[in-house]
C-alpha cells in the first residue's frame, strides 16, 4: 500500500464539523508517519483545506465527473489537440 484515499463521506461538511476535521487531520498524521501519499478532494474550499493538511494528490468531481474510457479518452484527444 502506497496511498489512502480518504472518502467522500468524510470530506462532506469538512469545513462546518470540528469533529470531522480533527478526524480527517489525524488520517493525515498517520499517513505521513507510515510514508504514504494522501489522495482526496471534492471541492475549492476542500482542496485548500487538504492542502495545508499536506494532501499533494487530488481527484473527485471538482476536476471531473467519473467517466467511462471513451469519454477519458475524447477528453485526453481535446487536451493533447490543444496544446
Amino acid at each position: 500500500m502506497d496511498r489512502l484515499k480518504i472518502d467522500r463521506s468524510l470530506l462532506q461538511a469538512l469545513s462546518e464539523n470540528d469533529q470531522r476535521c480533527a478526524i480527517v487531520g489525524a488520517m493525515f498524521k498517520m499517513a505521513h508517519a507510515l510514508e504514504l501519499q494522501v489522495v482526496a478532494v471534492e471541492t475549492a474550499d476542500q482542496r485548500a483545506l487538504l492542502h495545508s493538511l499536506g494532501c499533494r494528490e487530488m481527484q473527485g468531481y471538482l476536476f471531473s465527473r467519473p467517466l467511462n474510457g471513451e469519454q477519458f479518452l475524447n477528453d485526453l484527444r481535446g487536451l493533447t489537440a490543444s496544446a
